[in-house]
């Protein structure tokens, strides 16, 4: 940073004493805290507590003469600056927690995907189990045809084909029950879903782009932000 002080400087602020050159003095900043105050061979000169200086280190309550009478304060020359400052850390900051959030939506993908996967794996290991004794019973009545000159198994053949039957349609009762259950699961879970994979800035929905297209993109559809 530095600022031009004089009746023709680029200080916030504007100077029409006469004493005061057009290109009186200039400050430059050295650190967070301190500044460079430097004489640019005035005309009539330029002061801290009445000695007269060429340069001299300051800071933001430092008060400086210009000339006989014309008094400022180092921190009247920063204010604005100061304000830019603090707007430039605030987008900063702001920009990092956007990133920050967006690569939070790698583990809200991630996480949607396998619960997907496991909702469709939970209900074909429910599905088999439900037929499976639908299953063994149809095998235990294809036992009977084949011996079906045994006596014994001519006595229990009406038997196992009742049993069959009775498997049969409660395993059928079951696997609807159970693709009816499905979609409620995966629409409960997809509205979830919706709710967290937003744009961390503009709030919207970014669809069911995985998570590495999103990086490819670079920016969000909608609001035009940028995330890398």
């Amino acid at each position: 940073m530095e600022i031009q002080i004089g009746r023709e400087g680029n200080q916030p602020f504007q100077i029409t004493d006469k004493e005061v050159s057009r290109k009186h003095a200039v400050l430059r900043s050295l650190s967070d805290e301190t500044y460079l105050l430097e004489d640019l061979g005035s005309t009539y000169g330029t002061f801290i507590n009445n000695r007269k200086i060429i340069k001299a280190v300051v800071n933001a309550n430092t008060e400086v003469r210009l000339g006989s009478q014309y008094i400022l304060k180092i921190s009247d020359l920063l204010a604005p600056f100061e304000k830019e400052k603090e707007e430039k850390k605030r987008l900063e900051e702001e920009e990092k927690s956007l990133i920050e959030r967006f690569n939070q939506l790698k583990k809200i993908y991630n996480d949607y995907m396998s619960e997907k996967i496991n909702i469709q794996r939970n209900m074909a290991v429910k599905n088999f189990y439900r037929t499976l004794p639908s299953i063994v019973s149809m095998l235990l009545w294809g036992l009977t045809m084949v011996f079906d000159h045994s006596k014994w198994v001519a006595a229990i053949k009406p038997f196992m084909g009742g049993l069959m039957v009775m498997f049969v349609g409660i395993a059928t009762f079951l696997v609807y029950k159970g693709l009816k259950e499905q979609p409620v699961k995966m629409e409960e879970l997809n509205k979830q879903f919706m709710i967290d994979y937003v744009c961390p800035k503009c709030g919207n929905f970014l669809g069911y782009i995985p998570f590495e297209s999103l990086v490819n993109k670079k920016q969000c559809s909608f609001c035009k932000c940028k995330w890398i």
